[in-house]
């Protein structure tokens, strides 16, 4: 039985081939599997905010790596999890919804316990809280896209897309995964302001 977000991704999918003009009756099976995952990709840029959100979630609490194997075992081609979740936080923050996802002591409490290396932050409820990397990394993308200018271990950017795969398909330690989101939100500020022009 498809879960509610295998509706979603293959509604965005067959959104993203109608925009494409692919005709409707042509097959999915037609296209290479990096072509649809690329269309996945594409796919994020016409969900409604719901079902945008519902993916930063899903990132966030570090599931998309089970949700795009599980696609994948039913022969439907997925990007991977780094790549689609950085895409996902990019959208939000082209939508002007980046700084709306979590509570903004959440925020500060989760930047403080990555500036100290610690591996729990205590939310605005009081609730202590495991530190993933998917957060950390989802945290930094926000703090970079809100702060294109700061510039801090500017010699990880060429790390920064490493670092993120490692945290989305295994693990790695928070501030790694942070200042990765932090260099793609800022990379990817540029990309954007570079196309506007």
């Amino acid at each position: 039985m498809p879960t509610t977000k295998h509706v979603s991704r293959v509604a965005a999918l067959t959104a993203i081939l109608a925009l494409n003009m692919v005709p409707a009756t042509a097959q999915t099976d037609t296209l290479s599997d990096d072509e649809l995952r690329q269309v996945h990709i594409r796919g994020v840029t016409v969900e409604d905010d719901a079902d945008l959100r519902i993916d930063r979630a899903v990132c966030d609490n570090g599931e998309m790596l089970a949700f795009g194997q599980s696609l994948e075992s039913e022969g439907t081609p997925f990007p991977a999890p780094h790549i689609f979740c950085r895409e996902v936080l990019k959208e939000e923050g082209k939508r002007g919804r980046i700084g709306t996802y979590r509570h903004a002591a959440d925020f500060k409490a989760i930047n403080d316990a990555v500036r100290s290396s610690s591996a729990q932050y205590t939310d605005h409820r009081g609730y202590v809280r495991s530190l993933t990397c998917e957060i950390a990394y989802d945290v930094g993308y926000e703090f970079g896209w809100e702060r294109p200018e700061w510039n801090h271990q500017p010699s990880w950017r060429a790390y920064a897309d490493a670092h993120s795969e490692q945290c989305f398909e295994a693990d790695t330690l928070a501030a790694y995964a942070f200042v990765a989101g932090v260099h793609h939100a800022q990379a990817d500020l540029s990309t954007l302001a570079k196309n506007a022009r």
